[in-house]
């Protein structure tokens, strides 16, 4: 009997088809649904609106972080217009690129096309799929892959121009992503300039370091040096005054002692293979590519649990190591498992589906409305249910709002005072940043990009801020008000607007916390 045609080998070429299907399918999925407004969608859209339009970072507002973030938003503004939509074009774009960065450094390590493919299946899945909205931490690692990417390219005999511009474009990634999250890309430099050391100690050649480090020099310099006059070193120097500090290394002990559950697995079960493979072959520490994506794995291991505490609400998203230990291991495990094999395959496809099921689940169940437990549960603490629906409004298109939220803004449109809109002082202090757009009026000038108090607005702004309520310096000030978190909008800014204007209108605002509402507030 011939057992080939019973268990078929698939083909590398078939590996590489399928890590391309993968890649574009869990990318392009979010385009295709109407989906829920999510917290923190704001920023994204805010920042990339005003440099859509022409204003600066740290010129014109400020942020506690570079504007590394906002780059590709901005350009996708320009491309489809100052919507939403153009947000979930542009993550599309990123996730595409951080999967074939993935896919670029599984192969410069000569991994089997079949380990490939289910290191970027597990990427897409785990990882991939939780990022339908561009976000400052995904960026930011992203960027930082890609430069990762680059540095793997360099080979011993490769030649000197070639060599220049591997490390000029690593350096440049890597200093987009340090400009895009401060602890994404500070991990991110130190982990170049360790792959950097370890491939000069291989090659017996330094100056790629050297050509490294001048690169991104020179990028900081030519990014930062313009900035330095518009008090770039009071907003980016987070966790300093007037920044609250927000780290101790209690912090750091309890996510290493009480949390990282998965990180601390896979450190003990790589161990367990790094003394098995050295037990059988004394030579594997002199495996370049081997010690190399060990060195990898581990760096994403302990990246995702420094970024865990450095990071706010990085819970749950910091799930990129998967991959690369699922890389790391099924290629130390080598041909015995024989993945290559459809009847191999297809099993373990399945346990990985399986695996990470709840990242599809909850969208599969509504989506095919498959029925609620039965089993009683205690009702949650939460006010009456709004209806959420996709508004005609054009910056929202296939994106749903709460219908009380869209009824407030129908009410704002149709305000007499804003027939003029693009002459009045609209100060917004609520997460709808994209009624500048829908509204006619322009951001202000010199104030924060958003309002989390002690993280990107600070006392003296509060002041400025209440000084100018005093004069009655705003025509319309809209205030969101979230009763779940502490100073998220600070509450001093209310009181004074309590004291000089009138409370014009209330409604719902975008959060599934349905006891958030904005204010509108004009001159008495």
């Amino acid at each position: 009997m011939n057992t080939t045609k019973l268990n078929p080998h698939i083909s590398n070429l078939s590996f590489h088809y399928a890590c391309y299907a993968c890649i574009l399918l869990f990318s392009f999925i979010p385009l295709f649904f109407n989906l829920p407004y999510r917290i923190h969608l704001d920023l994204p859209y805010e920042g990339a609106y005003r440099m859509y339009i022409g204003q600066m970072p740290f010129k014109d507002f400020g942020i506690p972080f570079g504007y590394g973030f906002f780059i590709i938003p901005t350009a996708f503004f320009h491309l489809f217009g100052p919507h939403l939509t153009s947000l979930l074009y542009a993550q599309a774009f990123l996730n595409m690129v951080s999967c074939l960065a993935l896919l670029s450094i599984l192969t410069s390590l000569h991994c089997r096309r079949a380990v490939v493919f289910l290191s970027v299946f597990v990427y897409c899945l785990s990882y991939i799929f939780i990022y339908f909205w561009p976000w400052h931490t995904h960026t930011a690692y992203t960027y930082g892959l890609v430069a990762i990417a680059f540095l793997l390219k360099l080979r011993e005999d490769t030649s000197q121009g070639k060599t220049l511009m591997l490390t000029t474009f690593a350096a440049f990634f890597s200093f987009l992503s340090l400009f895009t999250k401060q602890d994404y890309g500070g991990l991110n430099l130190a982990f170049c300039g360790i792959l950097l050391s370890l491939k000069a100690y291989y090659a017996r050649k330094w100056w790629p370091m050297a050509s490294f480090a001048i690169a991104y020099s020179t990028f900081g310099l030519a990014f930062i040096f313009p900035l330095l006059k518009h008090d770039f070193g009071y907003w980016f120097n987070h966790g300093q005054a007037p920044h609250t500090a927000r780290l101790h290394k209690s912090d750091f002990l309890n996510e290493l002692f009480m949390s990282a559950d998965w990180e601390k697995f896979y450190l003990l079960i790589i161990g367990c293979v790094v003394i098995w493979q050295l037990s059988e072959n004394r030579k594997y520490l002199k495996e370049k590519s081997s010690v190399l994506l060990l060195l990898l794995c581990l760096g994403m291991i302990v990246e995702a649990i420094i970024t865990k505490v450095t990071s706010r609400m990085s819970t749950g998203t910091t799930t990129y190591y998967h991959a690369f230990a699922v890389a790391y291991l099924l290629h130390s495990v080598g041909d015995k498992l024989k993945i290559h094999q459809l009847s191999h395959l297809l099993p373990i496809l399945v346990l990985v589906m399986l695996w990470w099921s709840p990242m599809y689940w909850k969208y599969a169940s509504r989506m095919f409305q498959i029925g609620q437990s039965q089993i009683p549960r205690k009702a949650k603490e939460s006010s009456q249910q709004f209806g959420w629906e996709v508004s005609e409004f054009k910056s929202l298109q296939k994106v749903k709002i709460p219908t009380a939220t869209i009824e407030g803004i129908r009410r704002l449109k149709k305000m007499e005072m804003l027939e003029k809109a693009k002459k009045l002082n609209v100060m917004n202090m609520s997460e709808l940043t994209s009624l500048p757009y829908e509204l006619g009026y322009v951001p202000l000038k010199k104030v924060p990009l958003w309002y989390d108090l002690g993280v990107a607005i600070f006392p003296k702004q509060v002041t400025e801020i209440c000084g100018k309520i005093a004069k009655e310096e705003y025509d319309l000030f809209l205030f969101e008000v979230v009763p779940s978190l502490d100073n998220f909008y600070p509450e001093e800014v209310r009181t004074c607007l309590q004291n000089h204007y009138q409370l014009k209108d209330i409604f719902l605002a975008p959060r599934k916390e349905e006891d958030s509402i904005i204010e509108v507030y004009t001159r008495k």
